[in-house]
């Protein structure tokens, strides 16, 4: 059993060229991993804590994180190195790595004198990587520069093609 069961749908929405990703996708994934991460961050409540002892989040959610504490924190110029999109919340991978990190800074916030130190290490550092390199999610996408606007493209994710009966155990009946 993982964290994440029950966190997703069986199947992904068809995600075509050219087609958004729906807002209800987005939103059943959000709701899930946040419920996910708190438990396995060691956010939930259990029996042995009381609930008032625990400190609410500074930040509502990984959008106001991202506009209140990541974009001011963050002031690289954008390059063929470090690549950003204005709409990094239409990209369900980067809104997951995004979530994750705002759920993690916000226990690492509560830490001691070098928690916030190992964060940036172990977490900002390599999930900003990750998110902003040539080949990440948002290398279709072009940042706005003086009076051109910038470009969006809403991925599609992994094409998939499905196993063969029996490849992963007997086959179904």
């Amino acid at each position: 059993m993982s964290a994440f069961d029950g966190v997703l749908p069986d199947t992904a929405p068809d995600n075509g060229p050219g087609q958004d990703t729906p807002p209800e996708w987005v939103g059943l994934l959000l709701d899930g991993l946040v419920s996910a991460l708190r438990t396995t961050a060691g956010g939930d409540t259990s029996a042995d804590e009381d609930p008032a002892e625990i400190p609410d989040p500074l930040y509502g959610g990984p959008e106001e994180w991202v506009t209140g504490w990541l974009a001011p924190i963050i002031v690289r110029q954008p390059t063929q190195d470090f690549i950003w999109c204005a709409s990094w919340w239409d990209h369900p991978e980067v809104l997951t790595r995004i979530t994750g990190l705002w759920e993690s800074w916000e226990t690492a916030r509560l830490g001691g004198a070098t928690a916030i130190n190992d964060w940036l290490a172990t977490q900002l550092d390599h999930h900003l990587t990750v998110i902003t390199t040539t080949g990440g999610p948002f290398h279709r996408c072009k940042p706005s520069t003086g009076d051109t606007p910038g470009e969006h493209h809403t991925p599609a994710g992994l094409g998939l093609t499905p196993a063969p009966d029996g490849f992963f155990g007997p086959a179904a009946p």
